[in-house]
């Protein structure tokens, strides 16, 4: 098995451990990886259930992010993906499947284990379901 890691899906929800992981992918460097794909799903509840400004809002977030990260020299790609009842654990295995990722990189907000097993984590659902590392 010939592991590559040269494309990396980053699966952000713009909260401060989306900030802690963008800091961070530099080092992925070492592992060879060139290309950085920042996702993030938003679920909207019911058609035009998102204002354009808000809409906007993580548009500009991931942009910002992405001008970071490009000059450190990567390949950045983003992607923002609204969809009506979006589940996200399923929309970012969607997304590295059609984006060809070798792998995904997501934070976990670190919550205790009982709040993780009543409410359950995109993290943790994506180790038990995803087949990419």
């Amino acid at each position: 098995m010939n592991l590559q890691f040269n494309h990396a899906l980053v699966a952000l929800d713009l909260s401060d451990a989306s900030d802690i992981i963008v800091d961070c992918l530099g080092h992925f460097e070492k592992f060879g990886t060139k290309k950085f794909t920042l996702f993030t799903s938003v679920s909207v509840p019911y058609p035009g259930g998102l204002s354009s400004s808000k809409e906007q809002k993580y548009i500009d977030r991931i942009e910002e992010y992405s001008t970071r990260l490009q000059s450190l020299g990567f390949n950045i790609q983003t992607e923002v993906s609204f969809k009506i009842n979006a589940y996200g654990p399923a929309r970012i295995m969607e997304a590295a499947k059609e984006l060809e990722a070798d792998f995904i990189i997501i934070a976990n907000r670190g919550y205790n284990k009982y709040r993780e097993f009543l409410l359950g984590s995109t993290a943790t659902e994506l180790l038990q379901r995803c087949h990419l590392p």
